[in-house]
């Protein structure tokens, strides 16, 4: 997360906020501080390329993280 956030100027939080945006998912922020707003705001601003977002998902994979959603189902 943080060599693809390097590449935009993003933080962790912000790679996964627009990760999550890529999904088409609308994440809930967390947002205590006027920063965050903004940090957030950048995120939105972002736009990953596929391959960035395979990459983030093989990485999750090979760690155990399930990065699928409730309203994901698999095909099974």
């Amino acid at each position: 997360m943080k060599e693809i956030g390097a590449g935009y100027g993003l933080s962790c939080s912000q790679v996964g906020i627009a990760w999550a945006l890529s999904k088409g998912t609308m994440p809930i922020i967390g947002a205590t501080k006027e920063r965050h707003v903004l940090e957030a705001a950048k995120a939105m601003d972002t736009v990953l390329s596929p391959e960035e977002i395979y990459r983030l998902e093989s990485l999750a994979d090979v760690a155990g993280i399930d990065t699928r959603g409730d309203w994901e189902h698999t095909m099974e």
